[in-house]
């Protein structure tokens, strides 16, 4: 992997390995790898040395450079569906109290036939009454009373049944209203768990973006201190080249002079010999 990363190769192999294939990450450029490389002195470990020193050569040559990665949440989406499912919630609750009502009325309307009925009743036990006679054959008194129980086990009937299915009709309806209470609160606490996601990603991507304003305006420092520093640092050695030329040339000139004092001075030892010199004919004589 060192080596295909080192060589710039299109393919590295991270997944021939478990330890490359969890370090991928940060052997990839995402993120600052700092290796050290462990060699012993003693010398049966040799071998081992220049392996791990040839490891460490082909590491360093690995370009690696941190760089942030950019997480695009779409807030606008999010908040379209969430807007989206609160609307949904609010239309089926809004169906389900419209059929409450409705079963409410239906309730009413029930209750209304049924005072209706106990009104014809009356009105009929009213009108039986009106027509007994004071004196009346046997026959006719068993045919009224046959007429008069028989009309009262028909209310009844009626009473029993309007009463059953005003009861089947009230469960019924309270049994939706509780299915709808229950969905409506399932979907507010389903909303309000979408929110507080929604505004924790929220956060964490605003806290993520003040941190990286934060390292970019130190990145930014440090930029301009270590220009202002290189800057100095240019100064400083131009004027130091500068005075090395100045002293270079007055060490030329100096060897100059003293070239011209040495030449000066062996033409005056050579003309000192010329007049000590003594021929041999003059010393004969």
């Amino acid at each position: 992997v060192v080596s295909a990363l080192k060589d710039g190769r299109p393919h590295v192999p991270y997944r021939d390995s478990k330890l490359t294939r969890l370090l991928q990450a940060s052997l990839g450029g995402t993120a600052r790898t700092a290796l050290i490389a462990c060699c012993a002195p003693g010398g049966d470990a040799t071998g081992e040395t220049k392996s791990t020193l040839e490891f460490a050569a082909r590491a360093r040559k690995v370009v690696v450079r941190a760089a942030p990665r950019d997480v695009a949440v779409d807030y606008q989406s999010l908040y379209e569906e969430v807007k989206d499912s609160i609307d949904d919630y609010r239309t089926r609750e809004r169906k389900a109290l419209d059929e409450v009502e409705s079963l409410k009325d239906k309730e009413e309307a029930t209750q209304q036939r049924i005072l209706e009925l106990e009104r014809e009743n009356d009105a009929l036990k009213h009108a039986l009454q009106r027509q007994q006679r004071p004196v009346v054959e046997g026959d006719q008194v068993d045919v009224i009373e046959q007429l008069h129980a028989k009309f009262n086990d028909d209310t009844e009937e009626a009473e029993r049944r309007h009463a059953a299915e005003l009861r089947t009709a009230q469960s019924r309806a309270d049994a939706k209203i509780k299915a709808y209470r229950d969905a409506a609160e399932v979907s507010a606490r389903e909303c309000d768990a979408a929110e507080a996601a929604l505004t924790g990603e929220r956060e964490g991507h605003l806290a993520s973006l003040k941190e990286l304003r934060r390292v970019k305006a130190e990145f930014r420092e440090t930029e301009a201190r270590h220009a202002a520093r290189v800057s100095e640092l240019i100064e400083e050695v131009a004027a130091a080249k500068g005075e090395g030329e100045a002293k270079a040339q007055e060490a030329d000139k100096a060897a100059d002079a003293l070239l011209k004092r040495v030449e000066t001075l062996e033409v005056s030892r050579q003309e000192q010999l010329e007049t000590d010199y003594v021929s041999r004919d003059a010393v004969a004589e």
